[in-house]
C-alpha cells in the first residue's frame, strides 16, 4: 500500500487501496478491540483533520489509545516487509 499511485494499474490500485487497506484496519481492530479502535480513530481524526499525514500518524493514534504497539501490523500490511 505504500506505493505511489502512478506505479499501479487500475486493478492493483483497487486491491491495494480498498481490499488490503480494509483488511489491515480489521487486523488492528482485532488486536486492540473494537472500543479501543474507535477511540483511536476519533483521536486520529481530531488530531489530523485537514492535515497531510502518512500511515505512521494512524499507528501513533492507535498506540496511544491502546498502550501497545501495532507497528508490526503496519510493517507487514502496509510496507509488506
Amino acid at each position: 500500500m505504500d506505493r505511489p499511485i502512478r506505479t499501479m494499474d487500475e486493478d492493483q490500485y483497487g486491491v491495494l487501496t480498498y481490499s488490503k487497506a480494509a483488511l489491515y484496519l480489521d487486523a488492528i481492530r482485532t488486536q486492540v478491540g473494537a472500543q479501543t479502535f474507535l477511540t483511536a480513530v476519533r483521536s486520529y481524526v481530531s488530531t489530523n483533520r485537514y492535515a497531510l499525514v502518512d500511515g505512521s500518524a494512524f499507528v501513533q493514534a492507535v498506540n496511544g489509545s491502546c498502550g501497545c504497539t501495532v507497528q508490526p501490523l503496519f510493517t507487514r500490511w502496509v510496507l509488506a516487509k
